[in-house]
């Protein structure tokens, strides 16, 4: 009998030794912005939850939101004047095409040495 349990043990082991080899892979990530559209005096533009909907309703799955201001860039302060204003996604790197051909960009095209980081987070309005 304890032969048998023994052996099943060493069985268990064995199959646990091959899953634990087996890396899961993670689900790569790019994080895409969009002008929210506002103009001064006149429109705030899409919201976030407009932005992430527009998003799902395609079948891009988003991991994560935030609003945020463009840095580095300055705006005229004039009524009818564009705005730094972006909506920011997190969503899985696989969709990043599809969300192009939707206006989003990657964050990444922001980065440069005026602007290392590409955006300010702020809060959502």
């Amino acid at each position: 009998m304890k032969i048998t349990k023994l052996k099943g043990l060493a069985a268990s082991a064995s199959a646990l030794a091959l899953f634990a080899g087996c890396a899961i892979k993670q689900v790569e990530e790019v994080t895409v912005y969009k002008t929210k559209g506002a103009v001064q005096c006149e429109s705030s533009g899409m919201s976030i939850f407009e932005s992430e909907i527009q998003l799902q309703n395609s079948g891009i799955e988003v991991h994560s939101s935030k609003c945020g201001v463009l840095e580095g860039v300055g705006f005229a302060q004039m009524c009818g004047g564009k705005t730094g204003d972006i909506l920011v996604h997190t969503i899985n790197a696989r969709y990043e095409n599809l969300a192009e051909a939707m206006g989003y960009k990657p964050v990444s095209t922001l980065v440069s040495a005026d602007a290392p980081q590409g955006f300010n987070a702020v809060e959502c309005q």
